[in-house]
């Protein structure tokens, strides 16, 4: 209060009351254009690609446990369409082949079908998956099973794209050279 009425002083005009309102009101609007940032970066995603990100990144704000390890809070994901497009080729190649498996029907690995696509990784992922019906059971799947949770976790990961085909699910992680 001594600083704002310092300030007040200095402008001599205003009053404690008028300028600490004037200081409270930018705060606001400075954290309200702050959350409206936020949303315009997710405004270019879907529904279902939302969900997806903020399930996943719930977990990676939070921490959990993988298998028996306590999982520390990592920084959050960002969503990357070069990711969701090597995630979509392998889970249309896995709905044609009608077989969950990270080798695709050319034989390449994730690593792979990331480059492929463009995307110049200095560390890669990938987490697949059959049967689940919803972004909220295929991630809840992924977090109990002890190496998807791990892929999930890595620090080391800083974009994932996802996506589903048929009854196939597709996750690729990424951090670009």
């Amino acid at each position: 209060m001594l600083a704002v009425c310092f300030v007040s002083w200095y402008f001599r005009d205003m009053k404690c009351g008028k300028l600490l309102i004037i200081l409270i009101s930018v705060g606001l609007l400075t954290i309200a254009g702050c959350k409206k940032d936020k949303k315009q970066e997710d405004k270019n995603l879907n529904e279902s690609q939302q969900k997806l990100l903020e399930l996943v990144n719930n977990y990676r704000k939070s921490g959990c446990k993988c298998g028996s390890e306590q999982m520390l809070a990592v920084p959050v994901l960002k969503w990357n369409t070069l990711l969701e497009k090597a995630a979509k080729i392998h889970a249309d190649d896995m709905d044609k082949m009608n077989n969950m498996t990270h080798t695709g029907s050319d034989g390449s690995n994730g690593g792979e079908r990331i480059k492929s696509v463009g995307y110049n990784w200095s560390t890669w992922g990938e987490n697949i998956a059959i049967g689940y019906p919803t972004e909220e059971d295929v991630v809840n799947a992924w977090i109990n099973s002890e190496p998807h949770c791990r892929n999930i976790m890595k620090a080391g990961f800083k974009e994932m794209g996802i996506a589903k085909t048929g009854k196939f699910w597709a996750q690729e992680f990424g951090t670009q050279k």
